[in-house]
């Protein structure tokens, strides 16, 4: 059992299967790297890697991401308990888990340095060419969130009328942005606390845009409270005017709009153009129609910017058309518990822009498991085919020059030293009377030796299919050419050997005959002479 064993661990680890067996392995990486830089995310290899649990980086409370990415997260696990869940990457059931941040640029940062994630982010904290925008997966549009400035109206009226500025000055108008602000809002910027929302969030970036577009050097700090938060600070009067880029209509801002101790700041469109080009962004000039039912709703203007949901770049398409396709089923009453969403007849922020184009194109775009296994089939087998030829030519050339070496080699040892003897026709030439002719009738032969066991040699290695049946052909006909080179040598010197009366045993050209050394016309013509020679000898013997 032993020496079966071994036996057959030896044929195991032949030539041709260990080539077989790298060409394999080599058609296996081939198929990945060529997948991983033509398309990752969709190949056999990533899906079966690919996970089925991602973080949803959802912003901080008091807005619309923390909603959306709560929703996810309730509905991908309840639709991961319904049905039959195959624990196989292909086939597991997504499920999302809702991480709160500081908002989009804090998304921004995680998505690029993590796997597995989602997230939502505006286009206000990824300005064209940016880095972030060209490492992460841009899936598509969701909604438009509207930049809401509150103010209360106390202290507003505080600040302006204290200043003798505008202290004999008519009753100051309601405050507004604009790229050069009145008289009465430059004077409430400059001496308000404002809240332009925590560090990592699109609203604060935006904040800043707006003072810095103005012209507005604060003396106070900006304060760095998220929505939730900031509104219960703000209605107790710790600070002036809150900043908030959110979507809407969230029951919060309805409530502040339609107290009359509060008010809503107007943005003019001018000033929106000019950070548009200072900041190199994209913002939008709108409104809070059909948004809203506050006095002023047709009166304010605003700047929007559109959210985008985002993902790493690791993710594949099945599970982004899971998170749309339960994205696409959300209503209004799937928020209304959440950060006091308020439900009204208005357009629902998911419904404003159809994001379930990009749904469609994906599905319409991404491969199945079985055309994805069909396709990993094909190449691995063709790579395969491809690179086995390529190690067997390799190696093939590589053992008959190694043979053409050797054979070259031992035709210098045996043949070089006989040039007298041939011309290009083999005829014979003058011989050298004191040339050994026995001594070099015995080299020739340990050349043929040597050369035959050459020729045994390839042609193992040609049985062992690691030299081309083609590089065989080729070295045959070299072979040949040095075994009829020998022939004619060894020919030549028992020739020489017997006109110059040496003595031939008929058993030793009957050996060369047997062997293959001597062809059977030059062992006819040399065992005619031979016995003549012999029979000379026998007669002179005789006749002494």
């Amino acid at each position: 059992m032993k020496d079966f064993n071994i036996a057959a661990l030896k044929r195991f680890f032949r030539l041709r299967n260990i080539i077989k067996m790298v060409s394999i392995v080599l058609a296996f990486v081939t198929y990945y790297l060529t997948f991983l830089n033509w398309a990752p995310t969709e190949n056999f290899i990533t899906m079966l890697q690919s996970p089925s649990r991602f973080n949803f980086y959802s912003g901080s409370s008091g807005g619309f991401y923390i909603q959306i990415g709560g929703y996810l997260d309730k509905k991908s696990k309840e639709e991961a308990k319904q049905g039959v869940n195959i624990p196989f990457p292909p086939f597991e059931k997504t499920t999302i888990n809702s991480i709160s941040t500081a908002g989009a640029l804090d998304n921004w940062n995680r998505i690029i340095t993590q796997e597995a994630a989602f997230g939502l982010v505006n286009e206000i904290s990824t300005p064209p060419h940016d880095y972030a925008g060209s490492t992460a997966k841009n899936i598509t549009p969701l909604y438009m969130e509207r930049l809401h400035v509150f103010y209360r109206k106390r202290a507003f009226l505080n600040i302006v009328l204290d200043s003798s500025e505008v202290r004999d000055q008519p009753k100051p108008p309601k405050p507004t942005l604009k790229s050069k602000p009145d008289l009465y809002t430059m004077r409430f910027l400059k001496n308000s606390l404002i809240n332009g929302g925590p560090h990592g969030s699109g609203t604060r970036l935006l904040t800043s845009y707006f003072l810095d577009a103005m012209n507005i050097s604060n003396p106070n700090p900006l304060l760095s409270y998220n929505n939730k938060v900031g509104r219960d600070l703000f209605k107790k009067a710790k600070y002036d005017i809150h900043f908030a880029v959110v979507g809407d209509p969230l029951g919060w801002i309805d409530t502040l709009a339609n107290d009359p101790a509060y008010g809503m700041i107007s943005i003019d469109q001018e000033l929106i153009t000019k950070i548009n080009l200072k900041f190199n962004i994209n913002l939008q000039y709108a409104n809070f129609k059909g948004k809203y039912e506050f006095d002023d709703v047709k009166q304010i203007t605003t700047a929007g910017t559109i959210v985008n949901l985002v993902a790493s770049q690791d993710i594949s398409a099945k599970p982004i058309i899971d998170l749309l396709g339960m994205l696409e089923e959300a209503k209004p009453k799937d928020f209304e518990k959440k950060d006091g969403y308020k439900i009204t007849d208005e357009k629902f922020q998911l419904e404003e822009i159809d994001f379930t184009k990009a749904k469609e194109m994906l599905k319409n775009e991404r491969i199945s498991i079985f055309q994805s296994f069909l396709l990993f089939i094909i190449t691995v087998l063709l790579a395969e085919k491809i690179i086995h030829w390529i190690l067997i030519n390799f190696i093939s050339r590589s053992k008959i020059s190694k043979y053409y070496k050797i054979s070259s080699q031992i035709y210098q040892n045996h043949l070089a030293s006989l040039p007298q003897l041939f011309n290009g026709k083999y005829s014979l030439i003058a011989p050298n009377v004191d040339q050994d002719a026995s001594a070099k009738i015995r080299d020739l032969c340990i050349g043929f030796q040597e050369i035959f066991d050459v020729i045994d040699k390839a042609y193992s290695d040609y049985k062992l299919e690691s030299i081309t049946k083609s590089d065989y052909k080729e070295l045959e006909k070299e072979f040949n050419s040095i075994i009829n080179v020998f022939h004619k040598g060894l020919y030549r010197q028992i020739f020489q050997a017997i006109r110059n009366g040496e003595l031939i045993e008929q058993s030793s050209l009957d050996s060369f005959l047997v062997t293959g050394i001597l062809d059977s016309n030059d062992y006819q013509e040399l065992s005619g002479m031979a016995g003549k020679k012999q029979a000379q000898k026998r007669k002179i013997l005789s006749a002494e």
